[in-house]
């Protein structure tokens, strides 16, 4: 007998590079043999052809068929009131936690793909509430937190401040009412413990597409002066981490190296990150694939200064064995690899301009572990792996099923 799973979200699974959470739920989906999937979303997404035959044997619901038009006008409001994390008005949050009802006896286990959802576990019944799973992710509360250590303005400072008193507020309550929460990383897992003690959590690290994910080809050639940061350039780490190589590590790099290239590669680019454009500068907003921009670079540089959870990009990076720099944040999560060099948060433009220099003045001898860290990341941290772990909390949270032989 197989775990029957009903996995939940607000958005549509597909495109898989929406977010962290698409990202997992998008392979978990994948699987045909350890589990049966379900999925129920409150918005309709579309599939392309290959992906209708990769998910054919998923039975796909949804509730609405396109988002309000105001949505960013309702989602201010919703911060303004401090009710920004749970993502969805009341009367979506209900409607959501009906659809769930009609569904849940007929299946084992509630798989909440995002922490956007929690706010629809107020309306389940006690007897549904038991089969429910909460992806948390990461802890938005560390995650804000660490932003009121990073902001400099003392009106934002006060602004993201309110907004850890909301996220202290509504982790405490979603994690107390969950079953069981899951995160990427160890770490957000330990923060929860010590702050939310009422709720009960594991983690699941990413895992990476390493097959996608390879090495370059022979036959690019590569940039020597070329230097490149790739993510969700809307997101506020990443947006942080542009501005801050762009306007203090690049400044000083420029002083040894004039021709020195930077590109900043990814989805989302708001327009303070486009006018970086010029000469030297590349914001390519969504491309269709990132990796020849990658495998042309000669370095990836991640200078994340605040954030929480464990990195897609970090994974990928190391499957590439592409030669990188990162912040300790960068780095969360990744227990496989203990081994590798990184660079306090804290630290100023300078320490990251020196490691810089080192590194493309060394160009021709790139660091010898990197295949070694690709084969771990094969072995522990594939897609694979990771649906295997997601299979085994499955059983955990359903005692009177067997493993598969």
């Amino acid at each position: 007998m197989k775990p029957k799973v009903l996995f939940v979200s607000i958005n549509f699974f597909s495109p898989e590079y929406l977010d962290g959470a698409n990202k997992i739920t998008y392979n978990l989906l994948k699987e045909k043999e350890l589990y049966d999937c379900s999925f129920l979303s409150l918005f309709q997404g579309e599939l392309s052809l290959e992906e209708k035959s990769t998910f054919s044997h998923v039975d796909i619901s949804y509730l609405r068929t396109k988002k309000p038009s105001l949505e960013k006008f309702f989602r201010y409001l919703r911060w303004i009131r401090g009710h920004s994390l749970g993502s969805m008005i009341k009367a979506e949050a209900i409607r959501l936690a009906d659809a769930i009802e009609e569904r849940a006896e007929f299946v084992d286990i509630i798989y909440l793909t995002n922490f956007g959802t929690a706010s629809c576990m107020s309306y389940l019944s006690k007897k549904t509430l038991k089969k429910i799973i909460l992806g948390a992710i990461d802890s938005y509360s560390m995650y804000t937190k660490r932003r009121v250590g990073n902001e400099k303005r003392s009106i934002t400072k006060g602004l993201f401040k309110r907004e850890l008193r909301f996220a202290m507020k509504f982790e405490r309550w979603a994690y107390s009412l969950s079953p069981k929460t899951i995160f990427v990383s160890p770490i957000d897992e330990e923060y929860s413990r010590e702050n939310f003690p009422e709720g009960n959590y594991t983690n699941i690290p990413l895992g990476v597409d390493t097959e996608y994910f390879h090495p370059a080809p022979r036959e690019i050639e590569i940039n020597p002066q070329q230097i490149i940061f790739t993510g969700n350039l809307s997101y506020a780490p990443n947006r942080d981490a542009c501005n801050f190589l762009v306007f203090e590590v690049l400044t000083l790099l420029r002083q040894e190296f004039p021709k020195i290239k930077l590109i900043l590669a990814g989805s989302n680019p708001p327009p303070e990150i486009r006018s970086l454009n010029d000469t030297n500068i590349l914001v390519t907003g969504q491309v269709p694939d990132l990796r020849p921009y990658i495998w042309e670079s000669a370095l990836f540089v991640c200078p994340l200064r605040f954030g929480a959870g464990m990195k897609n990009k970090v994974l990928e990076l190391l499957s590439m064995e592409k030669e990188s720099i990162f912040s300790d944040i960068a780095l969360e999560g990744i227990e496989s690899i203990d081994d590798l060099i990184c660079i306090d948060s804290k630290a100023p433009a300078s320490a990251y301009a020196k490691e810089i220099k080192d590194r493309l003045n060394q160009s021709n001898n790139p660091i010898a572990k990197l295949s070694s860290y690709r084969n771990i990341i094969k072995e522990q941290l594939s897609l694979k792996a990771q649906r295997n772990r997601y299979y085994e909390l499955f059983l955990e949270q359903i005692p009177s099923l067997k493993k598969i032989k």
